[in-house]
């Protein structure tokens, strides 16, 4: 089930019925659409569905009818998709799937024109637009993240971890030119290593030249979700014991390694 909720009262205005369970969604830009990703059970494939919305919350709401998919792309092979965003012209869906692999949809064509072998087949948890949507990162748990190049998905740069990277963001780069990954081990295999260093901090890394600049903890489980706000001004982080954080730079942040202008001076 795919449910749509209006921010303001959270009022459940819409929801989309799926045959099997839905991995996650996202809006089109302009929100005339949305994309879910549909996974692989009960006998049915890997697959990226798009639905028609209406101009306006109005419209959504006022629709009694059921929603049934303008667009249906089901994933050659069974490799499980993870996570998918939309393109910066809406003419693309770039998903990343257990395999290890980063592809891109044409949505017209309903075909995949990019794939890349990125994560050394492990799964690809989460991928992340910088601002100006030259590049997109991946996250995999196979301890690394990727800076990839949008046009073809090769990877830039690499920032290495310790544990499986579960998410990743991307500071606004004209604010400063840094990426935050965040991850850790799950409570069964954190008992297998050693106790040299937290297994949930959420670290720094330089993203041109794929240096850790510091690290920052928080969490006591696993950290599943980060996202950088628009502004700069800090990042949100969730975690698997059950709490959602907001993280506020401090002024001397924006004096450290990265600032926009330290390749010019």
């Amino acid at each position: 089930m795919l449910r749509i909720f209006k921010v303001e009262t959270g009022e459940c205005i819409a929801s989309i019925e799926h045959t099997t369970p839905v991995r996650g969604v996202q809006f089109a830009h302009g929100d005339r659409q949305i994309m879910s990703i549909q996974d692989k059970s009960f006998g049915q494939k890997p697959c990226i569905k798009i639905f028609n919305l209406g101009k306006s919350i109005e419209d959504i709401q006022g629709w009694s009818g059921a929603y049934n998919p303008c667009s249906v792309y089901e994933v050659d092979g069974s490799a499980k998709i993870n996570h998918a965003v939309w393109g910066p012209t809406n003419n693309h869906i770039y998903f990343g799937s257990e395999d290890g692999t980063v592809s891109v949809l044409d949505v017209e064509k309903q075909k995949e024109v990019v794939v890349s072998f990125v994560h050394n087949d492990r799964d690809v948890k989460r991928l992340c637009w910088d601002t100006d949507y030259t590049m997109i990162a991946s996250a995999g748990i196979d301890n690394r993240a990727c800076l990839l190049d949008a046009r073809d998905c090769k990877i830039v740069q690499t920032y290495k971890n310790d544990f499986p990277v579960n998410d990743v963001a991307v500071i606004p780069h004209d604010v400063m030119n840094q990426v935050i990954i965040g991850g850790g081990l799950d409570a069964q295999s954190i008992t297998n290593v050693g106790s040299a260093r937290n297994k949930f901090d959420m670290r720094f890394m330089h993203k041109i030249f794929g240096e850790e600049l510091g690290s920052t903890a928080g969490h006591f489980g696993p950290v599943h979700s980060l996202a950088a706000e628009p502004n700069g001004r800090g990042f949100l982080s969730g975690g698997e014991d059950g709490t959602v954080r907001l993280h506020h730079f401090d002024p001397d942040y924006y004096s450290g390694p990265g600032k926009p202008g330290d390749f010019f001076d």
